[in-house]
Order: structure tokens, then C-alpha cells, then sequence
């Protein structure tokens, strides 16, 4: 039996604790494609495909069928920390959201590879 991969871990625990949670600010390593408060995005679920970690995430803002409508990816995920205020995952090799494809820059090893934070409401 194989273990269970970093990423695959994750994917359970946010499946377990955290789907649903409504995201009003996201940033990858302190870069912000999601002004604070500026959209909400819920997390719609997660799932593990080797080292990558995928978060399936829905508009929290439109007509409330909470539709899956983009992914965000994070290759070698490391460090989940997840409460009812933010998900944060510590450090990555790369994380892609939309137009958005970043690994992990050389001066960011402090800053999150990945940082939610709770919308407000």
C-alpha cells in the first residue's frame, strides 16, 4: 500500500473542514490576483493528482449554484494551516490560477505560497 502523498492529505482535510469556505482575498507569495474583498470565491473541493494539489473553486458572488468555474494549482504543497478566518499553505514549487503561473520567487521563502482569507459577511 502506497503512502498518501502531501497533497493528497490536504485534499482530505480541506474536503473535511473547509469546503465552502468563502474567500474574499487571495494571494500567492504576497502577489494578489484577487484584490481584498474585491470578489468571493468558495472553495468547492479539493483533490490530489501526484504532488499537485487542485482547488476547485466556485463564484461565491453570482446566482449562489456555487458552479465550479476555475481551478487553482499548487505543485509540492507543504504547510496546510486552515481555520474558520484563512487557508494558507506555507510553502510550494509553483502555484497557477487563471492567467496567473508562479513558482516560487527566490526573495518570497517567509510569505505563504498560498493565502485565503475568510470574506467578510
Amino acid at each position: 500500500m502506497s503512502k498518501k502523498t502531501q497533497a493528497a492529505a490536504m485534499a482530505d482535510e480541506l474536503n473535511r473542514d473547509r469546503r465552502g469556505f468563502r474567500a474574499g482575498t487571495i494571494n500567492f507569495w504576497h502577489l494578489v490576483p484577487v484584490r481584498s474583498d474585491d470578489w468571493v470565491y468558495v472553495v468547492a473541493g479539493a483533490r490530489a493528482e501526484g504532488d499537485r494539489l487542485d482547488l476547485a473553486i466556485a463564484d461565491g458572488m453570482g446566482d449562489q449554484k456555487g458552479e465550479v468555474q476555475t481551478t487553482i494549482s499548487i505543485w509540492e504543497p507543504d504547510g496546510l494551516s486552515a481555520s474558520d478566518e484563512s487557508i494558507e499553505i506555507r510553502s510550494a514549487a509553483r502555484v497557477r490560477w487563471k492567467d496567473s503561473d508562479v513558482q516560487q520567487p527566490a526573495k518570497a521563502k517567509k510569505d505563504p505560497a498560498l493565502f485565503l482569507r475568510r470574506a467578510p459577511g
